[in-house]
């Protein structure tokens, strides 16, 4: 039987029409997920540069499933992440994070944190230096992560200079 405009048998219209109330009091329920949720098959859909072997697992071509295995997100901060960058979105694959914690795991940012970089950026943040000061010691200065880290911040007050001389 051929189905010719909205002669669609009664029974199917009614399943889907109680499918979409149920997908909208989804939507309705959780906005930014359901974004998100869009966002990541449309980056994957489309084949942005960087996306083009990335694929979304077919569990979560369902916005129900994608909401009950990964639940809402934490805070307003977190996005969702892929562990792996090169892998695919799969349930075992993505996790909420939050952008510092994205930023790091970037294909780009692999050799940083395989030299420990990310270590101590975040052991000068404890001990309250400006990341951008942490940056210009190691690019400028020549300091290695460690030192640029443990050496103390001077300020505009003593000398007014950050050492020239990394300490060991």
């Amino acid at each position: 039987m051929e189905l010719v405009g909205r002669a669609v048998p009664r029974a199917k219209r009614f399943r889907r029409k109680t499918v979409k109330i149920f997908m909208n009091a989804l939507r309705q329920k959780y906005p930014k997920e359901w974004r998100i949720w869009v966002g990541m098959k449309d980056r994957c859909r489309r084949g942005i540069p960087g996306y083009e072997d990335i694929t979304v697992c077919d569990d979560w071509q369902d916005f129900e499933s994608f909401i009950n295995t990964m639940g809402p997100r934490p805070s307003t901060e977190h996005q969702i992440d892929r562990i792996d960058p090169q892998g695919d979105y799969t349930p075992k694959n993505c996790r909420w994070a939050t952008r510092s914690t994205q930023r790091r795991n970037q294909r780009n940012n692999q050799a940083k944190q395989m030299s420990g970089y990310w270590y101590w950026y975040d052991e000068a943040q404890r001990r309250g230096i400006n990341p951008s000061t942490f940056r210009k010691r190691i690019g400028r200065m020549g300091y290695t992560p460690r030192q640029a880290a443990l050496t103390p911040n001077l300020g505009r007050g003593g000398t007014g200079r950050i050492p020239r001389k990394p300490v060991s």
